[in-house]
């Protein structure tokens, strides 16, 4: 099995759904708040929805359109919330990136196979190098591949959490590769980090162009107990910002969240939650 899908193996967080009881409540209780009732949904990056009560939604919401990169996870949301007959719901396979499975999965295991040759001995920053080339052509191939997710097709929609995982693997697979040799080398998170100047925007602009009403962003502001802020949110909540600077969108209210992310570890995060409409 690829590196690739070990990693994606660990990204469930265990007891999810019982730990982020209030947090989804809280959530799902605003995004109802700021929405006119009847009106149709479209929650990006909805996975398993641990995060959104997909029942109270469904009592708000006329229809409700489900849209993950995993296609099981959505299943798995369907089956929590016995919601698998429900016609109202649509669920809708959609990658937010342009990069594939089988392109990270090649790319990983190449780069652990230059690992592999030398072991501890590893010189990371030579692995770093072709580990950039590579990253490059696939990000240049996925800026070719549309990201479109219809104009005008929802009146709102949201995405919670979403903005740093979009462009988080190329990182997650760089941090197994350094613990594997036992070393640190940053060249990599680096790349990622300036990449997300550009990947980010662009999901935004398809994000946005999709509703009629308004959109909610659930951003990750930063982990308690830590400094700096988080790739890909903090870029999301930059771009909200510069949009309504440009006159493209006003940021109609802003409130803060604390989401137990993952207990077990002691990770918590302060989320910014924007509720966005049309200038």
């Amino acid at each position: 099995m690829s590196v690739y899908d070990e990693l994606l193996k660990t990204q469930t967080i265990p007891h999810a759904y019982e730990n982020w009881a209030e947090y989804r409540r809280e959530l799902t209780e605003y995004l109802t708040g700021v929405t006119d009732a009847g009106s149709t949904l479209a929650v990006f990056g909805a996975g398993s929805c641990n995060d959104l009560d997909l029942c109270m939604l469904r009592e708000h919401f006329s229809q409700i359109t489900l849209i993950d990169c995993q296609k099981e996870s959505m299943f798995a949301a369907l089956e929590t919330y016995q919601l698998r007959e429900d016609a109202s719901l649509v669920l809708k396979e959609a990658d937010f990136l342009g990069i594939t499975p089988a392109e990270y999965r090649e790319y990983a295991d190449d780069v652990l196979r230059m690992i592999q040759v030398e072991g501890k001995d590893t010189d990371m920053s030579e692995v770093a190098e072709y580990a950039i080339l590579r990253m490059k052509e696939l990000y240049a191939r996925a800026e070719r591949r549309p990201l479109d997710f219809g104009e005008k097709t929802y009146d709102y929609a949201i995405a919670a959490g979403v903005h740093s995982q979009i462009n988080n693997m190329f990182a997650w697979l760089w941090q197994v590769y350094l613990e594997a040799v036992g070393t640190w080398e940053t060249t990599v998170f680096d790349y990622v980090k300036q990449k997300n100047e550009e990947v980010i925007p662009r999901f935004q602009e398809a994000f946005y162009r999709s509703v009629k009403k308004g959109a909610v962003l659930a951003c990750e502001r930063k982990r308690i107990g830590r400094d700096g802020g988080i790739q890909g949110a903090c870029q999301a909540l930059k771009d909200a910002i510069d949009r309504q600077d440009a006159g493209k969108c006003l940021i109609d209210e802003s409130i803060a969240l604390r989401w137990p992310f993952d207990t077990a570890q002691g990770i918590t995060y302060q989320m910014s939650v924007l509720h966005i409409v049309p200038a």
